[in-house]
């Protein structure tokens, strides 16, 4: 029996969620398994928009001034920033507006919604990627400092979310051979963003620092029946442990 022809694929595969004309979806993507989200895929086939924009259209670049939307937080997404379909700048855009930056019409920062002890570390959102690609110790400092920061955040709990989330759109992980600053670094903050999604999306400053306490107050009752040092948190409405 002859060999059935194969489909001559466009040079660029039009990505799932902000492509105007997506083809319809496979019956292995409906099942939740995208085949093309794999970071050993040619970059060509990464979505268009990054080409022509800098950055994916579903990391609403363009809405800084706003809270971050499912959409944009959603694996499909995500998957994005550790197979670097996106640009430095938006993954760093992405989790400025999670830690409540807000972009103003000229340019300028607004971080009135930023917890308070990163707002004083950071008055201005930090470079979390490497944007320059440059890794001497002049350049990269402050954007490691900036990037073991935000790791440090995130609960115990909630670290080493990437592989069990990502692994239902086709990721599953780094290959040590080639892997780079950029790959840790947009990995970690994948990992930020996700513990933002699942823990911390939809609620006020307030509530945030609240929820911040309780989380801190579960992993002390931890702490304690293991004979460990405890970690230590402020009333809500003034500073929040750690990091954040």
């Amino acid at each position: 029996v002859a060999a059935r022809p194969r489909r001559r694929q466009s040079g660029r595969d039009p990505c799932v969620l902000c492509a105007a004309n997506a083809r319809e979806e496979s019956p292995r993507r409906r099942r939740g398994v995208d085949t093309r989200a794999r970071c050993d895929r040619p970059t060509s086939r990464s979505c268009p928009d990054v080409a022509s924009l800098g950055y994916c259209s579903i990391f609403n670049k363009h809405a800084a001034d706003g809270p971050p939307t499912a959409t944009e937080l959603a694996n499909e997404s995500l998957v994005k920033i550790v197979c670097e379909e996106i640009s430095d700048e938006a993954v760093n855009e992405l989790v400025w507006r999670c830690l409540g930056y807000r972009r103003r019409a000229d340019g300028s920062f607004d971080n009135a919604g930023v917890f308070p002890k990163w707002r004083a570390k950071y008055p201005e959102p930090p470079d979390l990627v490497g944007v320059t690609r440059v890794y001497s110790r002049d350049v990269d400092e402050p954007v490691l400092r900036a990037n073991q920061a935000l790791v440090a955040s995130i609960p115990m709990k909630f670290k080493g979310l990437v592989k069990p989330h990502l692994r239902s759109v086709g990721w599953t992980g780094y290959a040590l051979e080639g892997l780079t600053p950029n790959k840790t670094r947009r990995a970690q903050c994948t990992n930020w963003l996700l513990y933002y999604r699942e823990a911390l999306m939809g609620l006020s400053l307030e509530e945030l620092m609240v929820q911040k306490q309780r989380d801190v107050e579960a992993e002390n009752q931890k702490l304690r029946s293991e004979g460990k040092a405890l970690r230590t948190v402020k009333a809500p409405g003034t500073e929040v442990s750690e990091d954040m």
